[in-house]
């Protein structure tokens, strides 16, 4: 096992609805106690989807019930074999698709259409909820997806 998983947290940011005011679902977010893995995920899809399943697997030790809220690449998604880390992880914690918002982000660009496409596209299939991350300010425009 590498030493950067013992030294990994996760944080929890509520994702809050703002009609009601309840909390909807938790945000887990990668917090190492040294090193830049989170660097080096940005361009190692295989190692961000292990970050994604840890994510989860964090969230099943600390039972947490509430539906879970992860930040994904669009390198990742598009990349082969995709997630399928996190898909085991979700199985194996017993939580269904559906419970599970994946917030794509970029880099968009120099990231194939179809293979993005195709990516969400399985995603969708299997049961989980697709989102697309877009920084504030930034004046970009969110890429296509397929409907």
């Amino acid at each position: 096992m590498p030493a950067w998983r013992d030294r990994l947290r996760f944080a929890y940011r509520p994702v809050v609805n703002l009609a009601t005011g309840t909390v909807v679902a938790l945000e887990m977010l990668a917090r190492p106690e040294c090193g830049d893995v989170l660097a080096a995920a940005r361009h190692s899809p295989g190692l961000h989807a292990e970050l994604a399943a840890l994510a989860v697997r964090a969230a099943d030790r600390q039972e947490v019930l509430l539906p879970l809220h992860l930040n994904v690449y669009a390198t990742t998604v598009a990349a082969e074999p995709g997630l399928t880390a996190l898909c085991k992880a979700v199985h194996d914690a017993g939580r269904r698709p559906w419970e599970i918002t994946l917030d794509i982000g970029g880099p968009f660009s120099g990231v194939p259409h179809p293979a993005r496409g195709e990516g969400v596209a399985l995603l969708r299939e299997e049961g989980y909820r697709v989102c697309v991350a877009r920084r504030p300010g930034t004046g970009r425009r969110r890429p296509r997806w397929p409907r």
